[in-house]
This record gives structure tokens, sequence and C-alpha cells, in this order.
């Protein structure tokens, strides 16, 4: 069944990018995330960088960072991240700061790209993570 994400040859830097769409016109939710190994960045910040595009995209696209432990237990999340995209943009780079707890037992990253009540197209490429400064707090978030 199509669920409205596609791989796209669409690129800005690498061979392939992620597209989200949605065919019905309908407004509609989706995610797709992107695992990172955690090891060295509990207790630090990490500087999110993506290459986005949009096609008449109507809606908000979020970030979101989820914690998980050695066991797959989802830990929670801290604060997530409106993108700045909406309407038809041609690539562009965006950054965003995260915030990753001093918990040690945080062994994996999942970095979730939401597409909350959307319309229209948006590809995402060349997602980087870049360890930055200590944090001196961090709150887990619990849905």
């Amino acid at each position: 069944r199509d669920r409205g994400g596609d791989w796209s040859s669409d690129v800005c830097s690498s061979d392939l990018s992620i597209k989200i769409f949605n065919k019905t016109g309908i407004q509609s939710r989706g995610m797709l995330y992107q695992t990172i190994d955690a090891t060295g960045l509990a207790g630090n910040s990490m500087n999110v960088k993506q290459w986005l595009k949009s096609d008449n995209l109507v809606g908000n696209v979020r970030l979101r960072a989820r914690f998980i432990d050695s066991n797959g237990v989802d830990m929670g999340n801290t604060d997530v991240k409106t993108l700045d995209i909406k309407g038809t943009k041609d690539w562009n780079e965006q950054q965003h700061m995260l915030d990753v707890p001093n918990d040690k037992r945080i062994s994996k990253i999942f970095l979730d790209y939401v597409y909350d009540n959307c319309t229209g197209s948006l590809w995402i490429d060349d997602i980087r993570v870049v360890k930055t400064a200590k944090v001196v707090t961090a709150i887990l978030l619990k849905n």
C-alpha cells in the first residue's frame, strides 16, 4: 500500500534523497526516522544539518530526537524543532541544535522527521550530526 513516502532521484548532494508526499490533497501525518549511534553524545548538544526541498508544502514538518536504551526502550525525547520550510523552495541547508541528556543508558537516538497534518512534498538529503558543546540541562519528555 502506498503510504506517501518514496525514495527520490531528485538529490542535493548524495545518491538518493527521501521524499515524503501526500497524493490525496487531504492533510495527513507521517514520520520517518534516522537512527544515530549515541556513543559519546550523552550530555552534549548535537547540531543536526540537513538539506531540504519542498513543493507546495502546507503544514508543519518537525524534527525530534528520541532517546533509546540498549533494550530498545524509548526513554523519551527533548524539545521538538519546527523546520523552516513551506510552499515551494529549492534545496536549502538547515541546522538545528538538539540537546542529549547526560544519561549513559542512551544507546541510540532516533531523529524523527514528522510530516504533521501536511499536504505537498518534502525532500530530505544529506543528514549530518555533529557533536558540539556540553549541555547544562536537558529534560526528557514522555508522551
